[in-house]
Order: structure tokens, then C-alpha cells, then sequence
């Protein structure tokens, strides 16, 4: 993910702990650790791998969040333009 790279490089941090919790919140989404260690199997992947993708997608929504939506408005008007259209 290109993004991932650009929020790190932007100084965009995460904990540990930070891409743990993220990754349980996808275990408990899917179904439990049961679910989550079939799919595993299935896919052939590992937890590794898994936790590494957790992390540069978390890097990428916080990266987001931090540096991009605080510079993006949109007015009403806006809104219902592209609704209406």
C-alpha cells in the first residue's frame, strides 16, 4: 500500500498495542479467533502476515484522519449537488 508508506514517512505513528487492538476488532467482526484462524488456514497465510497488513491499514486511516480531513471541506450546497445529481 502506497499510502501506508506516505504516512510513514509523513511521522505517522502506531503502537503495538495500537495494531493489536485493531486486528482483535477484525477477529471479533469475522465470527471469533475460531472464524479468524480458519480463514488463516484456508488463505494460507500467517498471523504475521496479517498483523502486517492490520498496520499498514491502520497507518493509512491515521494518516488519512491526521493530515488530509482536517484540510477537506464541504459545504451544504456541495452536499446536495452531488446528491441531487
Amino acid at each position: 500500500m502506497l499510502l501506508a508508506d506516505v504516512a510513514r514517512a509523513a511521522g505517522v505513528k502506531l503502537s503495538p498495542k495500537d495494531v493489536q487492538k485493531g486486528l482483535e476488532s477484525v477477529k471479533a467482526q469475522i465470527g471469533g479467533r475460531a472464524v479468524y484462524d480458519d480463514l488463516l488456514k484456508k488463505l494460507g497465510a500467517t498471523d504475521a502476515e496479517v498483523l502486517q497488513l492490520a498496520e499498514r491499514r491502520q497507518l493509512s486511516r491515521r494518516y488519512v484522519a491526521e493530515k488530509i480531513e482536517p484540510g477537506v471541506t464541504v459545504t451544504e450546497a456541495e452536499v446536495r449537488a452531488w446528491y441531487d445529481a
